[in-house]
C-alpha cells in the first residue's frame, strides 16, 4: 500500500503536463522560478558589491591583479573597484 500512494502521486503529476491545465500550471511556475531566481541574482550581485566589507573583497578578490580585475569589472557598474598592491 505504501509504494501505490507515491506512485500514484507521481503519475498525477506526470499527467498534468498533458492537459491544458497542466500546461498552464507549469508555465505559470516556470515563471515564478524564473522571478525568483533573477532577484536572488540581483541580491547576490548587490552583496558581492555593495554589501561585503572591504577586508573581505580584499581577502577574496584583492590577492592577485587577476582577481581585483575581475571584481572591478564586475561591480564597476557600481562605481565600486578595489586596487590591489600585487604586481
Amino acid at each position: 500500500m505504501k509504494l501505490y500512494i507515491p506512485t500514484f502521486i507521481l503519475l498525477l503529476l506526470t499527467a498534468c503536463g498533458q492537459t491544458s491545465t497542466g500546461n498552464l500550471i507549469r508555465s505559470t511556475f516556470q515563471d515564478k522560478a524564473a522571478e525568483i531566481a533573477a532577484e536572488g541574482l540581483k541580491n547576490s550581485e548587490w552583496f558581492v558589491c555593495r554589501g561585503a566589507s572591504i577586508g573581505s573583497v580584499k581577502d577574496r578578490y584583492g590577492q592577485t591583479q587577476e582577481g581585483a580585475n575581475s571584481y572591478n569589472a564586475f561591480c564597476d557598474a557600481d562605481g565600486t573597484i578595489i586596487q590591489t598592491d600585487v604586481e
